[in-house]
Order: structure tokens, then sequence, then C-alpha cells
């Protein structure tokens, strides 16, 4: 968890605001689109910053340097009516140990 680029995301609850949507050019890395994981305040990142849900334009990646990857279904899920449509942000929390 500590560990930049290469060590998990770090346990706790995150934030994904409907209104922060980027498009991506750069689809092998992040797919078409990224939105920006926000940590909330009791959220311990380890001096951590830049968290991402992103996905992939190769469908044989399969793994992110410290973000939370949907693959080649990020277009489907930001495309999803409930999250375009209704415009509903997400609370995501993440731990790994339970």
């Amino acid at each position: 968890q500590a560990y930049p680029n290469v060590g998990t995301l770090p346990d706790g609850i995150y934030l994904v605001q409907h209104d922060a949507v980027e498009e991506r050019e750069d689809t092998e890395s992040w797919g078409d689109y990224r939105v920006p994981l926000i940590p909330s305040q009791d959220t311990n990142t380890f001096g951590r910053a830049n968290f991402y849900l992103h996905g992939t334009s190769n469908a044989n990646k399969f793994r992110s340097g410290g973000c939370i990857s949907l693959g080649v279904q990020i277009e489907e899920f930001i495309e999803s009516d409930w999250f375009k449509n209704r415009a509903k942000d997400l609370i995501i929390i993440v731990d790994k140990y339970n």
C-alpha cells in the first residue's frame, strides 16, 4: 500500500465524482476515460496521490500501478444509465482483508 506505482491502492474510502470524468487519448494506459479517486480524510494514503478509476484499451492488461482499473469495461461503466444519465457519484470502500 505504501509503495508508489507498485503497491496496491491503500485501504480506505474514496469518492468518484460524476462531474470529474476525464476523456483520454492515451487509451492503452488509461482507456477512454479516467476519474480521480478522492480519498476521505480518514484514508491513509502513505503520502501517495493521483489515484484513478480507469480502464485500458488492451484486453490483456489486468494490472494497474495503484489505481482501480475496470479494463476494457471502463466505457460501459461511464456510459451506463446509472452513472451517466442519473449523474450519480460513487463511494468506493477498499478493504483487501475483509
